[in-house]
């Protein structure tokens, strides 16, 4: 199990307990894990948070990735652009016909 996993498993585990403290009146002891049947919806809810989070940073660096094309691609039309527009200038300039930007 990793860090994140144990760290999600933590949290979810006290919010039960604290849900069922708070119905009940009842604490558990905390120097007793709970009972296999219920640490094992734990542990399978735990895992399907951990794939749903997985799936979410695989997005996330995707359009991440994308966003940097773009942004690379449109630097790129940019400095394009102004380059010709100076040649433009320049041409114009040179046959006396120079234009204000």
């Amino acid at each position: 199990m990793t860090a994140s996993e144990q760290n999600v498993r933590a949290v979810v585990v006290d919010a039960l307990v604290g849900m069922v403290s708070g119905v009940t009146g009842m604490v558990p002891p905390t120097d007793t894990p709970l009972p296999d049947f219920i640490q094992g919806p734990v542990d399978r809810a735990v895992s399907k948070i951990e794939a749903a989070r997985a799936a979410d940073r695989a997005q996330i660096a995707a359009l991440e990735n994308a966003l940097l094309d773009i942004a690379g691609r449109h630097h790129h039309s940019a400095s394009a652009g102004e380059y010709f527009a100076q040649v433009a200038r320049t041409a114009l300039a040179q046959q006396g016909k120079e234009q204000t930007p």
